[in-house]
Formats: C-alpha cells, structure tokens, sequence
C-alpha cells in the first residue's frame, strides 16, 4: 500500500509528511494485510489527534 498525496504549495509538505508518519505509526512499511476496523481506527486517532492552530 503506497499513500501518495501530491503537494500543492510549498508550505502544506511539513503538514503532510506528519500526516503520513502518523499512519505510518500505525502500518508499518509493507503491510499487506488491512481490515476495515483497522482503517477506521487508524482514521478516528488521526483525525482526533491534537495539532497546532495558526
């Protein structure tokens, strides 16, 4: 499973390289194997998870 999410301004690859290393956190480099819990668990985590506010 290969996330590739393309940059569109310079100032969002920071945002985005935090983004993929929290999913990373949670699958590790090729894991094949995903269920749908799992995906869902991994979604609610990063989604709750406390981030700075400009």
């Amino acid at each position: 499973m290969s996330i590739s999410i393309p940059n569109y301004a310079s100032f969002e690859g920071g945002s985005n390289e935090n983004h993929k290393h929290m999913i990373r956190h949670f699958l590790s480099k090729g894991k094949k194997k995903t269920t749908a819990s799992a995906v869902a668990k991994i979604e609610t985590r990063t989604n709750c998870y406390p981030r700075k506010m400009l």
